[in-house]
């Protein structure tokens, strides 16, 4: 075949993506950066965003709840137990 195949799984050896073990010691990986890539490699990159974005949400959402309950909520004038001073008429 004179045809040129773009399958995902070509090994061609000019498209190979780097492997940990072929990367040189200037440029290391850290270590997110290995899973990331991992995780892309499986085809679970779109859902891993989708999750951590609900995650992320879910933790702001907690972080709002427990703000306004611990300063904002407490910190309302609460109504007193003594009675006011009423204003009398003064009839003469």
């Amino acid at each position: 075949m004179t045809e040129k195949s773009n399958a995902p799984f070509d090994n061609k050896p000019e498209e190979a993506a780097p492997d940990e073990s072929s990367a040189s010691s200037s440029e290391k990986r850290s270590p997110a950066e290995v899973l990331w890539t991992r995780i892309v490699h499986l085809g679970l990159g779109e859902t891993a965003l989708r999750v951590g974005t609900g995650i992320a949400s879910l933790v702001l959402v907690a972080l709002v709840v427990w703000v306004m309950g611990n300063f904002v909520l407490k910190n309302q004038a609460q109504p007193t137990e003594q009675s006011l001073p009423t204003a009398s008429a003064v009839v003469a």
